[in-house]
């Protein structure tokens, strides 16, 4: 079991890790640029992670935690479907505004490790939001949505708030009262019988 020095430090790696991942990508990353960010010696980062790649798979589900620590922080407050993805919506939008770190190794990853980052965020994803499919259960039953996959308007959902966060951060074209308006608009009416 990890002491809590161990913890620290390994936290400490992947915060200077994600930074550097962030702004350089996979390949761009060199591991001494990360020791020297996290204040550790290069072997150091040999003793928690196999190799860059590992640190790199390890640094998204880092982030992914985070962020969907948050956003279940304010799902955790919704009473039925409506109110849970209204909450989802605002919350995911906020976080990667405010988190672009995240946002970037989440989101803009280098392709080259694309399948096995998905799995990753996958996994995570599916640990926090498995337990709202109630909502969704609930919802179908008592006849007020459309009999749908669930999994699949959660993915939808993330898709389209992903989209349209990189459009916002790229341009600004859209502003963000408009884009989680549209979306809470268009996610309640076509759900809706």
């Amino acid at each position: 079991m990890a002491t809590v020095l161990q913890k620290k430090r390994k936290k400490q790696i992947l915060e200077a890790a994600s930074e550097i991942f962030a702004k350089e990508g996979l390949f761009g990353a060199e591991q001494d640029s990360i020791a020297k960010a996290a204040e550790v010696g290069k072997g150091t980062l040999y003793r928690y992670f196999e190799n860059k790649n590992d640190l790199y798979i390890n640094t998204i589900e880092f982030q992914a935690e985070k962020s969907f620590r948050y956003i279940d922080s304010h799902i955790n407050k919704s009473e039925n479907l409506d109110d849970l993805l209204i909450n989802f919506i605002e919350a995911t939008v906020d976080y990667f505004l405010k988190n672009p770190i995240t946002f970037d190794i989440i989101v803009r990853s280098n392709n080259t490790m694309l399948f096995e980052a998905v799995g990753v965020v996958q996994k995570v994803r599916d640990k926090y939001l498995s337990k709202y499919y109630l909502y969704f259960d609930k919802a179908i039953e008592e006849g007020a949505v459309k009999t749908f996959n669930k999994n699949i308007i959660l993915t939808m959902l993330d898709t389209c708030i992903v989209s349209l966060v990189y459009e916002h951060k790229s341009n600004s074209k859209y502003s963000v009262r408009e884009i989680k308006d549209t979306l809470i608009s268009i996610f309640r009416t076509g759900i809706k019988k």
